[in-house]
């Protein structure tokens, strides 16, 4: 198994599969995401804060397919950006004070909320 996680829109991904794959790379599942290596599973979305990321993701799934990613603000759970793909580190191989210089989904191209 790898010791990273990418997710891409259109992808077929399990959601409980990637809720057990989170708490292998050392994410916590809570009520509502909060701070980084927090996941939360509501329905057909999975929020997760990445240490590799200033801001959580929301992922939704409809069936087992990634319907979109989205940055969203903690405080009012409001879309910042959207995403076409995010690739997540092991929450504790990567220390969560410290800030990222770049970004591990630099990769991937960020939309404008709609």
């Amino acid at each position: 198994m790898t010791a990273s996680l990418h997710l891409e829109v259109g992808q077929e991904y399990d959601p409980e599969a990637l809720a057990e794959r989170l708490v292998s790379l050392g994410f916590n599942r809570v009520g509502a995401v909060e701070e980084v290596g927090d996941f939360a599973v509501r329905g057909g979305l999975i929020d997760f804060f990445s240490p590799s990321s200033e801001l959580p993701v929301r992922a939704e799934f409809f069936g087992d397919q990634v319907e979109s990613l989205r940055h969203f603000d903690v405080g009012d759970q409001r879309t910042v950006s959207k995403l076409d793909c995010v690739d997540l580190l092991p929450r504790r191989e990567v220390r969560s004070a410290r800030k990222p210089s770049n970004p591990i989904w630099s990769s991937c191209r960020r939309k404008t909320p709609t």
